[in-house]
């Protein structure tokens, strides 16, 4: 069974948005309108089935998701807490995984898929 939660907004990402250590949550503005919220890492930025294709067979396969997009997210994650710290400075070894998690950052939203699925209609 594939996963279902896809977050185009990782949530190693989203901690380092926290007010502090010990907050869960942090205020959320929704560019549709409305209040502002407050709202944890684990369910901002996260779509249903965001990756998820439909295999040859038609069978949903969440290989971007597993595959790429989490291994990503976790090889970053120890690299955005050392950083957090004070005083850390980026090492040579860390600044390529960081380039590919931020050009990730940029194709994984749903704004950017969108006009992937639109331009292959073309």
């Amino acid at each position: 069974m594939p996963t279902k939660r896809h977050h185009y907004l990782p949530q190693c990402y989203l901690e380092h948005f926290l007010p502090t250590d010990e907050a869960k949550t942090f205020w959320v503005y929704d560019k549709a309108g409305g209040a502002p919220r407050p709202q944890t890492p684990i369910n901002t930025g996260v779509e249903g089935h965001l990756y998820t294709v439909i295999g040859p067979e038609g069978d949903p396969d969440d290989f971007v998701e597993v595959g790429i997009l989490a291994p990503a997210d976790g090889r970053v994650a120890p690299i955005l807490r050392r950083w957090a710290e004070p005083g850390a400075q980026p090492t040579k070894d860390e600044l390529p995984v960081m380039g590919e998690f931020l050009a990730y950052m940029h194709s994984r939203v749903p704004r950017r898929i969108d006009h992937v699925r639109e331009f292959a209609k073309l």
